[in-house]
């Protein structure tokens, strides 16, 4: 679950920060730098889950050199289930997150109501004019507190001097908005409570702000001594809100023995530039592990050329299920099953899996490439991994490499289909031209990974709507027939065979980035290239309803009439 993999980022981040803050600078009194510090680490923590860094992990590849893997792109296999589910078992795997949710939304109540207290406090209270400043009068021996840019205290029950002290402490807080501090330290809690580090770091936060207003009270020309005895007289004050910056706030203890204590020597102000490099490298360390996970469907696809060796999608005689189409759509109809857990959650979609037929028949570097929920995931990379061998494709008679990916398309009926009525969608047959050969649309090939260009755009290869030629596969093979013109050089040399051409489908459905990715002769590559380039703008492909560029492959083959 996502929500679980950003909980463990932030309290590792979390963990990590506090840890180095308690061993370097805990004790320091460079207090301006410690809240600044401190606030990095809290919005730090909780911010960089959320950025993606794995473009850093990726290499550019560009196109000449990727161009020469294919991907036969079968049609979708539908699995359907009833929404109705006789038999559901109690979820457990969401009982820890439910018991997550339940605890921080206590928290969060909790803090909701805190800050309403405080609202209350300013609509209850009378304004009051003290030394020239606007406050709220609050009754009996409550400690004064400050709120933002509110200041709430009772001037009966102090001298001038030490009223003077309390607001000129509760300035500092008002002026510097140590509110903002105190509320993200809370926020912090409420989304990682069950992390006692996270509860340490907002005490430190806490101690650190009133350490800072204790400096800067002294600074401004009041007396220490007479400070300190003013922070003891009212120690035992209650407090009216826990969340507000309070005078008396505590440690007490440790507040009077920092005002004693001898400032820091500037030289550890050194060790300060260091936490921007810390700060990268945890950023890189936490996030490597899932952009390597992210990227595990490239890399696995380059996993097979690791050895110098090519990886095929189009080739003389594609691999074939033993038994043929048939057999394996009664395979998959009896071997697949809906997963419940999907069922009783809605969850529907279709799921890309990728793979590929060694020489021997084998079914290796099985991955999903485009993924709807774990639980379907796991059972279309069961299903295939179960798969007997298979006949192996072939280029020019001898057994090759090829990859396939098939698009499993799990769907919830509402009960008048049966789950049994999985459906199949037959290939489209080859067209016949008089010379001229075009691959129908489920031949057309598709990269199961995006790759990036050298303009450093990301193309993509596997969408939810595939690009297509205005009006259709019969508008194009017109197209073809009536544009392409067999090379009366390559008729006169008795050349003949398939030529694969490339090209880059825009979100506006303009053809660019054409290339031979398999050639046959300069005469025949030209033509292709030629015809191609002629295309009137084609229906875009989209991902998630945006439009967005597409690399297409069409396999087109010169053969000479006997």
């Amino acid at each position: 679950m996502e929500i679980l993999s950003y909980l463990f980022k932030v309290n590792l981040a979390i963990a990590v920060f506090y840890l180095v803050y308690r061993i370097g600078y805990r004790s320091d009194t460079f207090f301006t730098l410690r809240r600044y510090l401190l606030l990095s680490v809290l919005l730090i923590s909780g911010i960089y889950p959320l950025l993606d860094i794995s473009h850093w992990f990726r290499q550019n590849e560009v196109l000449n050199d990727i161009a020469v893997v294919y991907v036969q792109y079968l049609p979708d296999f539908t699995i359907t289930a009833p929404v109705d589910v006789a038999a559901k078992p109690f979820p457990y795997e969401y009982i820890p997150l439910g018991i997550y949710a339940v605890m921080a939304g206590f928290f969060l109540i909790r803090l909701i109501f805190r800050l309403s207290k405080i609202i209350g406090f300013r609509i209850r209270c009378k304004p009051v004019e003290v030394n020239s400043l606007k406050a709220y009068r609050i009754k009996n021996q409550e400690s004064p507190f400050s709120f933002f840019n509110w200041i709430f205290i009772n001037p009966d029950n102090y001298k001038p001097s030490e009223i003077n002290e309390i607001l000129t402490h509760e300035l500092v807080h008002v002026r510097q908005y140590h509110s903002i501090d105190i509320l993200l330290s809370e926020l912090m809690c409420i989304v990682c409570w069950f992390n006692p580090l996270a509860w340490m770091l907002k005490y430190e936060v806490h101690r650190n702000l009133e350490f800072l207003v204790d400096n800067q009270v002294i600074r401004s020309g009041i007396d220490s001594q007479s400070y300190q005895l003013n922070l003891l007289r009212i120690a035992n004050n209650p407090s009216p809100i826990l969340i507000a910056n309070q005078f008396k706030k505590s440690p007490l203890k440790e507040r009077i023995i920092m005002l004693n204590s001898k400032q820091t020597s500037k030289m550890k102000l050194v060790t300060y530039t260091l936490l921007l490099p810390l700060a990268f490298l945890i950023l890189v360390a936490i996030n490597a592990g899932s952009c390597i996970n992210n990227n595990s469907g490239s890399e696995e696809l380059k996993s097979d050329m690791s050895d110098d060796r090519t990886v095929y999608t189009v080739v003389d005689e594609q691999p074939t299920f033993p038994g043929g189409d048939a057999e394996r759509t009664r395979f998959i109809n009896e071997t697949i099953r809906y997963p419940v857990v999907a069922q009783e959650n809605g969850i529907q979609g279709r799921v890309v899996c990728s793979f590929t037929v060694e020489p021997n028949g084998e079914i290796t570097n099985v991955h999903i490439t485009n993924s709807v929920d774990p639980s379907l995931d796991r059972e279309t990379i069961r299903i295939i991994g179960s798969m007997p061998r298979w006949n192996p494709g072939k280029l020019r008679g001898v057994a090759v490499p090829v990859l396939y990916t098939l698009p499993v398309q799990f769907r919830l009926t509402d009960g008048s289909e049966s789950s049994s009525t999985n459906t199949y969608k037959k290939l489209d047959k080859e067209l016949a031209l008089p010379r001229l050969e075009s691959e129908s649309s489920s031949t057309n090939t598709y990269k199961t990974n995006k790759f990036v260009i050298p303009d450093g755009r990301t193309v993509y290869t596997v969408v939810d709507e595939p690009p297509t030629f205005p009006g259709g596969d019969a508008e194009r093979t017109r197209f073809l027939n009536e544009n392409i013109k067999y090379p009366v050089v390559a008729q006169e040399c008795g050349i003949q065979g398939r030529v694969t051409c490339s090209f880059i489908v825009e979100p506006n459905g303009e053809i660019t980035t054409i290339q031979i990715t398999e050639g046959v002769d300069p005469s025949l590559d030209r033509e292709t290239m030629r015809v191609i380039s002629v295309m009137p703008h084609w229906n875009p492909g989209k991902r998630q309803g945006v439009a967005v560029p597409v690399l297409f492959t069409l396999p087109v083959t010169f053969r000479l009439q006997q």
